[in-house]
């Protein structure tokens, strides 16, 4: 469902004529509020459509599913590029619409968060794989040893900065939930916040 969601926001967002752009009610007819009012709609549906993605690679972390993770992470990408081109091609016919460009900041500050989370949750696992191997081994000496050294302060280090990476991301997604478009709030209705608080339990090792 997802998926056939996105796919139908980046074709109309794809496919939308320039001349079908947001203006304001100085520079076009009655009759066409209702176009210019789809235009917004469909930055909205994508821009809803990316949170569902985001919530989706947020679980996928939480499982330690790194690819689904890094999947939904794709998906998300591919659609903040239409959002982001459809909103410039509405500023720039409608000086009435040029506060717009802050829709768009949240989402990709979001997204490169989640992508730094998911590089070191995907080196934090291996090095778990090896401590964990390393550990069935009857007389750890040698190389094995230093390795296993080696791999219990790698995992330390990325505990501390995976904190930090779970901290930077509740700003945006903060931001996400409380943004108001047109006197409302599309993008309220989410798990964000609470899906990036449930990441610092893989950290509890």
């Amino acid at each position: 469902r997802l998926r056939l969601s996105v796919t139908i926001a980046v074709a109309l967002a794809v496919v939308m004529p320039a001349s079908s752009m947001f203006v304001s009610a100085d520079d076009i007819p009655h009759e066409n509020f209702d176009l210019a009012k789809t235009n917004l709609d469909v930055v909205i549906q994508l821009l809803n459509t990316s949170i569902a993605y985001s919530e989706s690679a947020l679980v996928s972390m939480s499982d330690r599913a790194m690819p689904s993770a890094n999947q939904n992470l794709s998906v998300v990408r591919t659609i903040l590029t239409p959002a982001s081109q459809l909103i410039e091609q509405i500023e720039d016919l409608a000086a009435s619409y040029d506060n717009l460009s802050y829709l768009i900041p949240p989402f990709t500050d979001l997204l490169s968060e989640m992508s730094t989370f998911s590089g070191m949750e995907t080196e934090f696992l291996q090095s778990l794989s090896g401590i964990v191997t390393a550990s069935q081994l009857e007389n750890l000496t040698g190389e094995d040893l230093l390795a296993a050294l080696d791999a219990m302060a790698r995992v330390n280090s990325l505990i501390v900065q995976m904190n930090s990476t779970i901290d930077r991301m509740l700003p945006p997604a903060i931001e996400i939930t409380s943004m108001e478009v047109d006197g409302e709030t599309p993008f309220a209705d989410n798990r964000l916040v609470e899906l990036i608080e449930n990441l610092r339990d893989l950290l509890e090792i």
